[in-house]
C-alpha cells in the first residue's frame, strides 16, 4: 500500500528536449526526429515469477540542425529503472529488421568507433550509435523522476550525413511499472471459478500538463526547446491471454512476435516468450517532414481471465465445513444441559460438546479478520 500512495499524482510523462547552438544558431528550423516507443509487460505466471516490464525508446534523427545537447524526462528514479543500452543488439541483422520491419543489412562503420551502418536495398539507411550509459549520458534528479542527457560530445556524432538513430532501455521495477500500468481485479473474485483482471496502460509524451511544473521550469531555465517530432510510433506488447477491450484510438496493426525476438529481450525473458505474445502498434505522424505531431497521449484497457478452479473448490470445502460446524455448534447450544454455561475460558480449553462451539468460532473469527484487511493467504494479489 505504501508503494501505491507514492505514485499519486505522478503521471506516465515522458518529454524530450533539446538545446540549440549557440553560435550561428538555425532560426525557425528546429531538429526534425522520429520516437520509437516500446512497453513490454510480461505477468508472472507463477507464485515465483516476477513480472517484467521493459520500456525502450528509440530516437530516430532526420535532421540535426543546431541541436548540441538532447535532454529526456522519465517520470521514475533509476533507482526503479536503470537504463542499458539496446544499440549494440541492432548489430544483428535479423533484429534490426524486425525492429524496423524492413529487409536490412549491418556494416561495421570505421575502426575504433562503436557506431555502425545499416543499408537498406544496398542504400544509407541509419548510421546507429550505441550508448555508453557511464560516459555518454548524465543524469539528474528531477523530484520523482529524472533528466537523462545527451552532452555535446555524444552529439557531435551526430554530425555525419544520414539519419542517425539510438536505442535504449529502462528496467522498470514493480514501482515504476506501476506508473504506466494498474490492475484492477473483480472484488468478488475469489469467490469464482475464475478471476478476471482488467488492466489500464497509459503513456503520455511531450504533454506539457502531464510534466512536472518544477521539470518545465528547468528546462526554461537551461534554454532548451521542444525539437521537431514528425512521427511517434508506440508499440505495447502484451502476453496472449490478455484481450484488448478499449484504446484511445484504433490501432494501425497487430501481429504476433517473431522468435527473432527472443534475441532482442535478453534472458530475463523464458525462451520462447516471443510467440507468446502481441504486439500493437500506434503511430501519430505530422504532416510530412516539416509537420510536427505535438503531444501524444495514449491509453489501453486490457482484460485477461484465468482459471480459479482449486481455490474455488477449495474455498466451497472451507465453508462448507464452517457451515457444517455453526450447524452443530447451535445444536449444541439448543440442546445443551443448563448447568454448562459458557465462559470465555471455554474457548482455549473447551470441554466436551463446546470443542464444536470454540473450533467454529476460532475459523470464523480468523476468517472475518481476514477478509476485513484482506490479508487471507489465498486472497488474489493486489498490485
Amino acid at each position: 500500500m505504501r508503494e501505491r500512495s507514492e505514485n499519486e499524482g505522478r503521471l506516465p510523462a515522458l518529454a524530450l528536449w533539446y538545446r540549440r547552438a549557440q553560435r550561428q544558431p538555425v532560426i525557425d528550423k528546429r531538429p526534425a526526429l522520429e520516437l520509437h516507443v516500446n512497453l513490454w509487460r510480461r505477468t508472472g505466471h507463477k507464485a515465483r515469477e516476477k513480472d517484467i516490464n521493459y520500456l525502450d525508446l528509440g530516437i530516430q534523427i532526420h535532421e540535426l540542425r543546431d541541436l548540441t545537447a538532447l535532454q529526456l524526462y522519465v517520470p521514475f528514479s533509476l533507482d526503479d529503472g536503470p537504463v542499458e543500452d539496446l544499440g549494440y543488439r541492432l548489430r544483428q541483422r535479423e533484429i534490426a529488421s524486425a525492429v524496423f520491419n524492413e529487409v536490412l543489412d549491418v556494416e561495421d562503420g570505421q575502426e575504433c568507433q562503436p557506431s555502425f551502418f545499416i543499408r537498406k536495398n544496398g542504400d544509407h539507411f541509419l548510421t546507429v550509435h550505441p550508448i555508453d550509459e557511464g560516459s555518454d549520458i548524465q543524469q539528474d534528479s528531477a523530484g520523482q523522476g529524472t533528466i537523462l542527457i545527451f552532452d555535446e560530445n555524444f552529439c557531435s556524432k551526430l554530425q555525419s550525413p544520414g539519419e542517425h538513430y539510438m536505442r535504449i532501455r529502462f528496467k522498470l521495477n514493480n514501482r515504476a511499472a506501476e506508473i504506466f500500468s494498474s490492475d484492477v481485479s473483480s472484488e468478488d473474485g475469489f469467490l469464482l471459478s475464475s478471476i478476471t483482471t482488467s488492466e489500464i496502460t497509459e503513456i503520455r509524451i511531450n504533454e506539457a500538463r502531464s510534466i512536472p511544473e518544477a521539470v518545465q521550469k528547468r528546462a526554461k531555465e537551461g534554454v532548451w526547446r521542444s525539437p521537431q517530432i514528425t512521427a511517434i510510433h508506440y508499440f505495447l506488447v502484451r502476453e496472449i491471454s490478455f484481450d484488448l477491450v478499449a484504446s484511445h484510438a484504433s490501432f494501425r496493426k497487430i501481429r504476433r512476435m517473431e522468435p527473432e525476438w527472443d534475441a532482442y529481450l535478453g534472458g530475463e525473458f523464458p525462451d520462447g516468450s516471443a510467440r507468446n505474445m502481441l504486439i500493437y502498434h500506434w503511430r501519430k505522424s505530422g504532416d510530412g517532414r516539416e509537420g510536427d505531431v505535438g503531444d501524444f497521449v495514449t491509453l489501453a484497457k486490457f482484460r485477461r481471465s484465468k482459471g480459479n478452479i482449486l481455490l474455488y473448490i477449495f474455498l466451497v470445502v472451507f465453508f462448507g465445513s464452517l457451515g457444517s460446524g455453526l450447524h452443530s455448534s447451535f445444536s449444541f447450544l439448543i440442546e445443551r444441559p443448563k448447568a454448562q454455561e459458557f465462559t470465555w475460558m471455554q474457548l482455549f480449553f473447551p470441554p466436551t460438546g463446546w470443542a464444536y462451539v470454540a473450533a467454529t468460532g476460532w475459523i470464523a473469527l480468523i476468517t472475518g479478520l481476514a477478509l476485513t484487511y484482506q490479508k487471507w493467504p489465498i486472497w488474489p494479489r493486489r498490485r
